[in-house]
């Protein structure tokens, strides 16, 4: 019936050292459960900015009965009782966790309460945090850490799965005069830092129930799944930008989705649904023009000025060169076979390499390349 059944007001879970004559005065270092309502952090904006916590997510958790909350401009992640009535979650006690509408957790910006140093920083404007339904990391919690403020030296996006420590009676650790835990990461993708994944603004993150990892890279409309070992087993680039389908081959650009997510075929609101297809909005970006020079020759097959990528011997053996006569460096190299699945990669490259297909079977391949302008050239290959 759209009524309010519950609420939770951060409004009413806040401390501050700055002013004894004002309300809820107290020692922030001394009540990590609760919000330093001076806390500004200057790497989100400036103090006037009244955007100030910024919370872009809200996950419930059914099992647990307690909600998940992103506060982008605190770098942390909170988590609080659902167990509550709306007037016992105005308060500091009761509830099935007995801390009333207070923090349980929190994670990620031990600043935020007045303890550690920059050094225990783990979060940077992070997105979508959420907890894990299946897999490996069942339980724990992932989130799209989005980096734009890490510290030099420390590049690109990430996804970080961490596992919140609790007692055995199902209560978050308290860390004591500590900051809270864990100091170290699941697993991270990738595993390296690089610029080449990197979302400033927006981002998801999703594991699937294969145990997959679903990630939407938004600034440049790009969706990818990735397996157990990193690969990128699936991937999507939205085409449409400012609302209009791009032409074929162009660019796309402006083409930003603040999140994806998956949805089973059981999903109860497809229940009834029948999706009808509609018009294409992209031809397939199949080359279909291809001339085979003579075999062993070292003579591109396919040159396609769009992108001005080479790819030589073709058909090839082992060794394929992949080169761009621009100086534009190719950033990445996916070998596809026919029905669109990833078997090989490289990430990080020049405007010229060569890369080793020898583990391929002889046949026909797709092989694409993007270049730092997210410009995606694709070519067929024939290993022989």
């Amino acid at each position: 019936s759209a009524q309010i059944v519950w609420t939770w007001r951060l409004w009413d879970h806040l401390v501050q050292d700055f002013d004894a004559t004002k309300l809820n005065f107290g020692s922030v270092n001394s009540h990590p459960e609760l919000v330093n309502l001076n806390y500004v952090n200057t790497g989100a904006g400036p103090a006037t900015v009244p955007d100030w916590t910024h919370l872009n997510s809200v996950v419930y958790n059914v099992s647990l009965d307690q909600i998940l909350l992103s506060a982008h401009n605190f770098d942390e992640i909170w988590i609080i009782d659902h167990s509550t009535s709306s007037t016992t979650a105005s308060g500091h006690s009761g509830g099935k966790y007995k801390k009333g509408g207070d923090l349980l957790y929190r994670w990620g910006n031990p600043l935020a309460y007045n303890r550690g140093t920059s050094k225990d920083n783990k979060l940077y404007e992070q997105h979508d945090p959420e907890w894990i339904t299946a897999g490996k990391y069942k339980g724990q919690i992932i989130v799209f850490n989005n980096g734009a403020v890490r510290p030099t030296g420390m590049p690109g996006s990430s996804v970080d799965v961490i596992n919140p420590p609790m007692d055995s009676a199902g209560y978050y650790t308290s860390p004591g005069s500590g900051i809270y835990g864990p100091s170290l990461l699941s697993w991270t993708y990738p595993p390296v830092l690089s610029t080449s994944f990197l979302a400033p603004l927006m981002g998801s993150v999703q594991v699937l129930p294969n145990g997959n990892v679903l990630i939407d890279n938004p600034n440049v409309g790009k969706f990818f799944e990735i397996d157990s070992t990193n690969s990128i087993v699936w991937q999507y680039v939205n085409p449409v930008c400012n609302g209009a389908p791009v032409a074929q081959y162009a660019p796309a650009i402006s083409n930003v989705v603040y999140r994806c997510e998956f949805y089973p075929t059981s999903y109860l609101a497809s229940s009834g649904l029948k999706l009808e297809p509609g018009k294409e909005i992209e031809s397939n970006p199949i080359p279909t023009t291809c001339t085979t020079p003579p075999p062993n020759t070292g003579s591109p097959l396919l040159t396609l000025q769009r992108g001005q990528i080479s790819v030589y011997p073709n058909p090839s053996g082992d060794i394929v060169t992949i080169e761009t006569t621009e100086k534009s460096a190719i950033r990445k190299i996916l070998v596809m076979n026919i029905t669109g699945r990833v078997l090989q990669t490289a990430e990080g490259i020049t405007y010229k390499t060569q890369l080793n297909i020898s583990k391929l079977a002889d046949g026909m391949y797709l092989l694409m390349t993007e270049d730092v302008n997210g410009v995606l050239t694709q070519t067929k290959l024939l290993k022989q």
